[in-house]
């Protein structure tokens, strides 16, 4: 799944938020990913939820089996965020898409070889700063205190110093002379940051909207290095072809297998056996 989220950021790119208005992507957001969540949800979650009573205790209502139908729908309603199942992408990636949109606006205009403005840019930097703020609201209402303030806002200000890093590496890949070797070591951050990010998600194999909270922060970062990593494509193809005439070349490739097994726990517990970074070719 994580791989999922860095190819949707791959394809983001193809989005020019300078012939879009901010309004645009949003709405167009919401048509493709929330409206038809919604529409499954009704025609597609709550009939599977319903029938499954007798054989998956989660899927009923205070442990008991309900056997009206129209009666269970309205009772699994105000937790069926909980039981989303195999739809939970699908808001998970909306949200990211929001977080992300600054990042968006700041790198196509980098891309584009735009020098930084203080005034556009500036604007763009605090619409990051602005749709971080907003997130942390329901960070730390929706679940317990201590959920909010020991994991959640910490992971939050993980990932805010992971966007900070992208934005500022972006005006030094600008640079003709070095800028395309920074923008392959730039591949690193997400990874690190999901190291970061590992302290604070604690052990536990339980479908709650903590997890489904913090989860969202790890598929921002995958969604925003994909993004990242395809504006920049041709500045890493580049360093990565200087590298492979080097020593470098095996270091990287055991160095590779050493973060892979920092961000890939392959178990149920602990840091979680969903949160691992995607591979790279």
């Amino acid at each position: 799944m994580p791989l999922f989220f860095y190819i949707s950021g791959m394809g983001l790119t193809f989005y020019n938020p300078e012939k879009n208005t901010y309004a645009d992507y949003v709405v167009g957001k919401v048509k493709r990913l929330l409206i038809p969540m919604l529409m499954a949800c009704l025609i597609l979650l709550v009939p599977r939820l319903y029938l499954s009573q007798e054989y998956e205790p989660w899927t009923r209502i205070d442990d008991v089996i309900e056997t009206n139908y129209f009666v269970y729908m309205w009772k699994v309603l105000p937790s069926l965020y909980s039981k989303l199942s195999w739809l939970w992408f699908l808001g998970v990636l909306f949200l990211a898409f929001i977080l992300n949109y600054p990042m968006l606006a700041f790198s196509h205009r980098r891309k584009k070889g735009i020098q930084f403005d203080i005034r556009a840019d500036g604007k763009i930097i605090m619409g990051q700063i602005a749709t971080l703020s907003i997130w942390s609201i329901p960070c730390m209402t929706l679940v317990s205190e201590n959920d909010a303030f020991n994991y959640l806002v910490p992971s939050i200000a993980v990932l805010g110093l992971f966007y900070t890093i992208m934005f500022g590496l972006q005006l030094f890949i600008q640079n003709p002379e070095y800028g395309y070797k920074i923008a392959i070591w730039s591949k690193l951050v997400g990874p690190i940051c999901c190291i970061f990010m590992n302290n604070f998600k604690y052990g536990s194999y339980e479908n709650n909207l903590y997890g489904l909270l913090l989860g969202l922060h790890y598929q921002s970062i995958f969604l925003a290095q994909g993004m990242f990593d395809t504006f920049y494509n041709t500045e890493c193809l580049k360093y990565r072809s200087e590298l492979s005439k080097t020593i470098m070349t095996p270091l990287f490739i055991g160095g590779f297998y050493v973060l892979l097994s920092f961000t890939s726990p392959m178990n149920h517990s602990d840091t979680g056996f969903l949160f691992y970074y995607p591979i790279y070719f």
